[in-house]
C-alpha cells in the first residue's frame, strides 16, 4: 500500500500545518520528524502538567486524540491521513490552545 512512501510525501505538509501554530499563547517549542510532532507548552500556574492536560482534554472532547506528556503534546496521526484530516488536527487543536490559554 506504501504507506512509508506515502507518509514521506505528506511529512512537508504536516511540518508546515504543525509549526503554523508557533505564536500560540504559552508554545515553548514545535519539533517534529516526518509524521511525528512534540509542542512543548510553559507550565501553567495552577501547575506542572496542568495547561497540558487542559488542552488534551479539550482535543479530546472535540474529536481529538493527542498524546499528554505533562506539558508536551505529541501528535502522531495514522499513515493514512489525508490532508484535510491533518488540518482539522491542527485547527482543533489551535482552538484548543486559545480556549485554555
Amino acid at each position: 500500500e506504501q504507506l512509508f512512501e506515502r507518509a514521506k510525501n505528506l511529512s512537508q505538509y504536516f511540518e508546515d500545518a504543525v509549526h503554523s501554530l508557533k505564536g500560540l499563547p504559552n508554545i515553548i517549542d514545535i519539533r517534529n520528524i516526518g509524521l511525528v510532532a512534540g509542542i512543548q507548552f510553559a507550565p501553567s500556574e495552577k501547575g506542572a502538567g496542568k495547561r497540558g492536560y487542559e488542552i488534551f482534554d479539550h482535543c479530546f472532547r472535540n474529536g481529538t486524540l493527542v498524546r499528554a506528556t505533562g506539558d508536551i503534546l505529541a501528535l502522531s496521526p495514522p499513515l493514512i491521513v489525508e490532508k484535510s484530516q491533518i488540518d482539522d488536527m491542527v485547527n482543533s487543536l489551535s482552538d484548543a490552545i486559545l480556549a485554555v490559554g
